[in-house]
């Protein structure tokens, strides 16, 4: 008897997500060791993620976020991820809170690589005890898969948008998993 290859393309076509292992990102090192050697967070880390999260409760608070504003706030999330990849390059992130910072920082990325980026940082977080890290891998995985042209799994991703003075928020399609009887 024949199958045919579950590729994640072909997955697509069918309006199914694919697997976790098909799209999962490149596996970076994990050490489950803990902090149990009295490492402190790196304090620069803390100021880049201090830094992104202000820009975006400075954009909520407002009802109108002009185009110029946007650029100018794609520009520092790239000059922050570009900054955090230094820091893991020069062994500076190792605690779990370092490890969420980081991931959250590339989480407000562009790319495909950079969500996937976040979820690897997330997973860190959580193996050295930063239970914050699981919600975060999960909306990593939701944003990947919504750039990528699935639908979410957690439902941990939404847009939000003005309509007439009233902030007005949908939440993007989630995975709807097929049912099979057992038998």
């Amino acid at each position: 008897m024949f199958v045919a290859r579950q590729t994640p393309r072909r997955l697509a076509r069918e309006g199914r997500p694919p697997p976790l292992q098909a799209i999962d990102p490149p596996q970076w090192p994990i050490d489950a060791t803990s902090n149990a050697g009295g490492v402190g967070d790196d304090a620069e880390l803390a100021l880049l993620f201090e830094a992104d999260q202000r820009e975006r409760h400075e954009r909520e608070s407002r009802s109108v976020w002009k185009e110029a504003e946007s650029v100018v706030v794609a520009q520092h999330d790239s000059s922050r991820r570009q900054r955090v990849s230094e820091l893991i390059a020069a062994g500076r992130v190792r605690t779990g809170a370092d490890w969420y910072r980081a991931a959250m920082i590339y989480q407000h990325g562009e790319t495909l690589d950079d969500y996937a980026r976040a979820r690897a940082y997330a997973v860190q977080a959580v193996a050295r005890g930063d239970e914050d890290g699981l919600w975060l891998a999960a909306a990593a995985w939701d944003r990947w898969l919504i750039h990528a042209g699935y639908p979410q799994r957690f439902g941990t991703q939404s847009e939000c948008h003005v309509d007439a003075r009233l902030r007005v928020c949908h939440m993007y399609p989630m995975h709807k998993p097929r049912l099979v009887a057992a038998g």
